[in-house]
């Protein structure tokens, strides 16, 4: 029951990421409109996320509108995220919570040997998590661009219109 009605979400998603997409393009220049089309974009960008990962995981989806509807969603979720550090902050807190909890369980631990821990989980966390934050500023910066943005709304509209027949 519930995937039929979510298999007739794929085409309006498209629209809407699609015209989102040619309205950031647009209305760049725009403090407030800008604003609002971020916010709204990156909502839309998270339900696209996960639409296009349930609907190809249940075999509801062709391989292009996957891609198309993952890259999409990727690119608006991104875009507002993407001057955010975040990979220092997630391996500072990676690194003081397993240093705390292998103190707990080992016992007393000599500082040396927590000193490592806590050096060792932190830069193995920062240095994942900064592949990541770059990976997602690579997509933000590239749908930042006016033209690209409004390029991939028509080629989202198009595609739902004339290859998604639900």
């Amino acid at each position: 029951m519930m995937l039929e009605q979510l298999s007739t979400w794929f085409k309006p998603t498209l629209i809407i990421i699609g015209a989102a997409l040619i309205i950031q393009g647009v209305t760049g220049k725009y403090r407030l409109i800008g604003i609002v089309t971020l916010a709204a974009g990156f909502l839309l960008g998270l339900w696209a996320i996960t639409l296009s990962i349930i609907g190809i995981a249940k075999g509801m989806l062709s391989i292009p509108t996957f891609i198309i509807l993952l890259i999409c969603g990727a690119g608006l979720f991104s875009k507002p995220i993407r001057k955010i550090h975040w990979a220092a902050l997630l391996g500072l807190v990676s690194g003081s919570a397993v240093t705390y909890y292998f103190n707990l369980i080992i016992g007393y631990g000599g500082p040396t040997v927590l000193f490592l821990v806590f050096l060792t989980v932190t830069l193995l966390t920062y240095l994942f998590f900064k592949f990541a934050e770059d990976i997602v500023n690579m997509i933000g910066g590239l749908f930042s661009i006016s033209i690209i943005s409004i390029a991939i709304g028509i080629a989202c509209i198009i595609w739902a219109l004339i290859y998604i027949n639900f």
